[in-house]
């Protein structure tokens, strides 16, 4: 029997960002205050996002999972996770929120603009068990 997905959820921001919501240089192992939990994987993930050298476009930033018990940052590209100790995290307020399909939850948190795209929003999904981050496009895959 195949097991059911749950939603996806997207983070939203606060309408008016604060000047504490922002992304900020991720440190090896360290968790920053105000980091926002968006998942379990046997560890606890925060939201980051990194640049990656396979990506399609040299700079991109593309949403991820970071894991301080590893002290790196998990992006997904090409149908396959890959990790990165240079990220970024981010910190702040905001809550999680359901969503559907290509519904993005107004004042969704924008991982990066793309050059070659819309926009790329933070997710959340249970997947195999876990709780984990990634990305949502405006096709509403995360």
């Amino acid at each position: 029997m195949k097991p059911t997905a749950a939603p996806t959820q997207a983070p939203t921001a606060p309408s008016t960002q604060a000047p504490t919501s922002n992304w900020v240089n991720g440190v090896g192992l360290i968790i920053p205050e105000g980091a926002i939990v968006g998942g379990n994987d046997g560890v606890t993930l925060t939201i980051c996002r990194a640049r990656h050298a396979m990506a399609r476009h040299a700079g991109v930033l593309i949403p991820g999972k970071y894991a301080a018990s590893v002290g790196t940052c998990f992006v997904a590209l090409g149908g396959k996770e890959h990790t990165t100790s240079e990220f970024e995290v981010y910190v702040g307020s905001g809550s999680w929120v359901a969503g559907a399909g290509s519904n993005i939850p107004p004042n969704a948190l924008l991982g990066v603009e793309p050059e070659d795209g819309g926009p790329v929003y933070v997710c959340r999904v249970n997947h195999l068990g876990t709780v984990t981050i990634g990305k949502l496009s405006t096709q509403g895959v995360c």
